[in-house]
């Protein structure tokens, strides 16, 4: 039973950083269309020069290996902020229409 109780606390905690995800990338999401905003009232292209997506993706695994994540780990932030920063541009792209 004490096992059972543990995994019951440990799906708890789970919930909990799942909440937590959902409110920073709704954030995120938010800051892309602020974002977004200023970048057409000035005029300004969504992408700056010189991005690309994998620039930008390495630059999120050496952060998660800076905070200690392992290669496995390193994979899926990639993977994550693949997603979350083509969401932005597509959100910043929507704008200047």
């Amino acid at each position: 039973m004490i096992l059972l109780e543990e995994l019951d606390a440990l799906r708890r905690e789970m919930g909990f950083v799942d909440n937590a995800v959902v409110s920073l990338v709704l954030a995120r999401m938010e800051v892309a269309r602020r974002m977004g905003g200023v970048k057409k009232a000035a005029g300004l292209p969504v992408l700056p020069e010189g991005f690309t997506l994998e620039k930008a993706l390495q630059a999120r695994r050496e952060k998660a290996r800076a905070v200690g994540a392992g290669e496995r780990d390193e994979a899926v932030v990639a993977s994550v902020f693949a997603v979350l920063v083509q969401a932005a541009v597509d959100v910043e792209e929507g704008l200047q229409k």
